[in-house]
C-alpha cells in the first residue's frame, strides 16, 4: 500500500548513520536486549547528551528525530508518502550553512572520531570474543554456560564479565586468550551489562557458521565441490589445519570436537565409519551447523 518504502528504509539508514557520526556510537547500546530494542523503537528517541551542547550540530540532530519519529507520534497530515519523502530529502541538514562547515569538521575531528574509534574497537573486540568461543565450544557445552549463567543471574536479564568468564573457564580452558578482550562489553569488568539471551543466541550463531566453514574447507581442498568425496580425503581434510584462524591456529577436527580435542584419531573414525564416501550435507546435520545440537 505504501508506493515508496524502500525510501523510507534508506533514509532511516541516513538517519542512524548521521546519529553514529554525531555521538560515536549506534542509537541502541550494543549491550540492548531485545525488549529495550523493541521500547526504543516503539518511542523513537534519539539520546545527545554530549552532542546537545554543539550549537553546530542542531540541523542534524533534527533530520535524525524526524526520520526516527514512530508514525503515532508525528503529527496528522495530509502530505503522500512520496511528498514526506521530498521533505525529508530537502532537510536543512542537506544543505548546512557554509559558514559552519569549518566548525562542524573541527568538532569531528577533535571529539567524535576519537569516541567512534572507541566504539570500533568495542565491536571489534567483541566479535574476536565471539570467534574465540566458537572455535573451543559446542553447542552443548554453550547451552550448558547460559543455563549456569542464567542460574547466577537470579531473575536480571544481563550479567558481568567477570562473572561470565568464571563460568566459561569451568567448560574450556581459554583464559589467556579472553584476556585480550576483556573490553569487548565495556570498560567496567564486574558492571552487568552484557545481555544473556542475546549474547547466547549470537554465541550459537557464530559457532554454527564456524562449523559450516571448517566442513566446506574439507571439501573445498578435495574440490568436491558436488558436496561427496572419499572417506580417506575426509579423513586427511579433518585433521588438516584451519585456512582462516579465528582464535589461534587449530585442526578441523579440533573446531568440530572441541571437547574431545585429544581423542581426535578415534573420533574422526567415528565421524566418517565404514561409509566409502562422505557427503557435506550429511556432515552438517551431524555437527553443530544444524539447528539442533547434537548431545555430547
Amino acid at each position: 500500500t505504501d508506493p515508496v518504502p524502500q525510501y523510507r528504509r534508506d533514509l532511516q539508514c541516513i538517519a542512524e548513520i548521521t546519529y553514529l557520526l554525531l555521538m560515536s556510537q549506534p542509537i541502541a547500546s550494543l549491550n540492548s536486549t531485545a525488549e529495550e530494542l523493541a521500547q526504543r523503537s516503539r518511542r523513537g528517541t534519539a539520546c545527545f547528551d554530549f552532542a546537545a551542547r554543539r550549537s553546530t550540530t542542531e540541523n542534524a540532530k533534527a533530520f535524525v528525530v524526524d526520520i526516527l519519529r514512530p508514525t503515532a507520534f508525528k503529527k496528522a497530515s495530509k502530505i503522500q508518502a512520496c511528498h514526506e519523502v521530498a521533505v525529508h530529502m530537502n532537510h536543512r541538514w542537506f544543505y548546512p550553512d557554509p559558514g559552519s562547515v569549518g566548525a562542524m569538521t573541527e568538532l569531528y575531528d577533535t571529539v567524535m572520531m576519537r569516541r567512534y574509534d572507541t566504539w570500533r574497537n568495542t565491536l571489534r573486540l567483541r566479535t574476536n570474543f565471539f570467534k574465540i568461543l566458537a572455535d573451543h565450544m559446542s553447542l552443548y557445552r554453550i547451552a550448558q554456560l547460559w543455563d549456569s549463567l542464567s542460574v547466577l543471574a537470579d531473575g536480571n536479564p544481563k550479567v558481568s564479565w567477570s562473572t561470565m568468564v568464571s563460568e566459561i573457564f569451568k567448560h574450556c580452558p581459554v583464559l589467556h586468550l579472553l584476556q585480550k578482550v576483556n573490553k569487548a562489553f565495556g570498560e567496567s569488568e564486574d558492571a552487568a551489562v552484557i545481555p544473556i539471551r542475546e549474547t547466547h543466541r549470537s554465541m550459537e550463531a557464530w559457532r554454527r557458521k564456524r562449523v559450516r566453514e571448517v566442513i566446506w574447507q574439507v571439501f573445498s581442498r578435495a574440490k568436491a565441490y558436488n558436496g561427496t568425496m572419499s572417506a580417506e580425503a575426509c579423513a586427511d581434510g579433518l585433521t588438516s589445519k584451519v585456512l582462516h584462524v579465528w582464535s589461534r591456529p587449530l585442526r578441523v577436527i579440533d573446531v568440530l570436537l572441541p571437547t574431545l580435542a585429544g581423542e581426535s584419531s578415534r573420533r574422526v573414525s567415528e565421524l566418517i565409519g565404514l561409509c566409502k564416501t562422505v557427503g557435506f550435507l550429511e556432515l552438517l546435520t551431524r555437527m553443530d551447523a544444524s539447528d539442533v545440537a547434537p548431545a555430547r
